[in-house]
């Protein structure tokens, strides 16, 4: 049996792909150590094979009595056969987007060392951090964390668990990690916080999502990791994938811990995201604005270029509905009052896939409140306001169109809301 093996020789422009084959003997089988895989290329064709080889443009799966290569530009994702294990409590989130678990966190100079579960360490500068969480979040302290960890910065904020519901912010610097304090700084003084009091520590910046790669590639570990990766290469029979991150930061996973790889843009801004519908939800007051005033009132996604540019502004009581394109399995946002408002009604605030309302909170001041949402077999998502100051009826719903308030103004005022920083995962 001839063993082929694959010679790539790229063009500039697209790129040509020739393919030479020789013989290195007659064997009984295959010599070259494959994991076997599932490739879903992107018009939905499953192909099961030995992975031999990556590069930046082409897949080779090795099927036995060919070797096939499939154009990265092709390929949707890759799916592994290994099983998942329990994931480690602290997880380390990159400007750019990767959320690595870690067993240990090394501060040294302006440098990071992270040990990934059953991987080499990895040393980044601290600059590319955005935040250490360093215990299992549950629904009440996940709104808080996810809030802040979205919102513009120009200081480190230490995140400390006050209880299961509720987390306090001391704002401040970080100059220092160790295994069981962090070293802080704040009014000229500095502390050591224990870790074992923490929830977290977030880190200063001005634009969160500024590093995130155009169109990342996903590599998901079996500890749960996420590496969101400019580029991904697998050399012939090595044993390790390797990735290169935003910043020129590389790294090496064994090929025994890949859970799956994701192409073809693994994210989608949610205001680039088609509106399938959009309204202000006037209720009993809906003689006082008619349809030519919903050109102002309605929801809206902030101009390109703009400092709103990824914010979709909305006036309580309001929605907007966005259609969630093919292979987007999850949901990431924000929400704060609009930073203009010094009027504070409470204002609810719910997300619905399809009709279903899955998450609600209440804006009682400028607080930012976030969520991560798996969005299932949903076609849809809502993002949705209601007014619910002093003047609604306590017996209404969460329903804004059953709002009672007499007056809208007010709730204008206080009612200007921005979801920020949202984003549809593959």
């Amino acid at each position: 049996m001839i063993d082929p093996r694959l010679r790539f020789v790229f063009a500039r422009r697209g790129f040509v792909i020739w393919i030479g084959l020789f013989a290195i003997g007659v064997v009984s089988e295959s010599t070259a150590a494959t994991v076997e895989v599932a490739v879903v290329t992107a018009d939905g064709e499953s192909v099961t094979g030995g992975l031999a080889e990556m590069s930046d443009v082409a897949i080779a799966l090795d099927l036995g009595s060919e070797v096939r290569t499939i154009p990265l530009e092709n390929a949707s994702r890759i799916d592994f056969s290994h099983s998942s294990l329990p994931p480690l409590p602290t997880v380390v989130e990159l400007r750019s987007g990767s959320k690595i678990r870690v067993s240990q966190v090394t501060w040294d100079g302006d440098d990071l060392k992270l040990t990934p579960s059953r991987q080499a360490p990895l040393t980044l500068p601290v600059a590319r951090l955005r935040s250490i969480r360093y215990r299992t979040g549950n629904p009440a302290t996940d709104t808080t964390w996810l809030g802040w960890n979205e919102d513009a910065r120009r200081g480190d904020r230490l995140a400390v668990r006050r209880d299961e519901k509720t987390l306090d912010s001391i704002d401040g610097t970080v100059v220092g990690i160790g295994p069981q304090t962090v070293q802080f700084e704040m009014a000229g003084n500095t502390i050591a916080a224990p870790i074992a009091k923490l929830e977290g520590i977030l880190f200063s910046s001005t634009n969160p999502n500024a590093e995130s790669p155009a169109d990342p590639i996903r590599v998901v570990d079996t500890s749960g990791s996420q590496y969101l990766a400019a580029s991904v290469r697998l050399a012939p029979e090595s044993e390790h994938l390797d990735i290169q991150l935003p910043g020129q930061i590389g790294h090496s996973i064994p090929l025994d811990q890949v859970m799956s790889i994701g192409f073809a843009g693994g994210v989608l801004r949610l205001v680039e995201a088609e509106v399938a519908s959009s309204r202000f939800l006037a209720g009993q007051n809906s003689d006082a604005f008619p349809a030519w005033m919903q050109n102002w009132f309605e929801p809206r996604a902030g101009e390109e270029g703009s400092d709103d540019s990824d914010v979709v502004l909305m006036r309580s009581p309001s929605e907007i509905r966005f259609r969630i394109p093919e292979g987007y399995e999850k949901l990431k946002v924000a929400v704060r009052r609009h930073p203009e408002v010094d009027w504070f009604l409470p204002v609810g605030v719910e997300v619905l896939t399809d009709e279903e309302v899955v998450w609600s909170a209440t804006l009682e001041d400028r607080e930012s409140l976030g969520l991560e949402l798996e969005l299932g077999d949903a076609r849809t998502v809502t993002l949705r306001t209601s007014s619910i100051g002093r003047e609604r009826d306590s017996t209404t719903s969460a329903d804004p169109t059953k709002d009672r308030s007499n007056s809208l103004l007010p709730h204008q005022l206080g009612g200007q809301i921005q979801w920020f920083g949202g984003r549809l995962l593959k």
